[in-house]
């Protein structure tokens, strides 16, 4: 049970909390399982989701590779940007801006 990834999948698809999955488990076996368990369970399974993730965001942001867009039109793009100044601790500069952006279609 422990190494299926798919019944991982089906039985927590849902399932938001590692402790909310903690109860589910609890109620399966006699022994229990611990949050900690089910957090290394979760972990295999996203694992590799993760690192394709960031093997796309490294293409795109690293080499300028553009994703396909698999033959969709978009009516609308939408892209916001907007930047803050903050103060730093610690550091020889006083302030720096962060800078945050986010496209989506409409």
């Amino acid at each position: 049970m422990a190494s299926n990834p798919d019944y991982i999948r089906t039985v927590f698809g849902d399932v938001r909390t590692k402790r909310r999955s903690e109860e589910i488990l609890r109620s399966i076996p006699p022994t229990g399982i611990s949050h900690t368990f089910t957090h290394r369970l979760v972990a295999r399974v996203t694992d590799p989701y993760l690192e394709r993730e960031e093997k796309e965001l490294e293409e795109v942001f690293e080499d300028g590779v553009i994703p396909e867009s698999e033959g969709r039109v978009v009516p609308y793009l939408f892209i916001e940007a907007d930047g803050t100044n903050i103060a730093l601790q610690r550091e020889e500069a006083r302030r720096t801006e962060v800078k945050a952006g986010v496209a989506y279609e409409g």
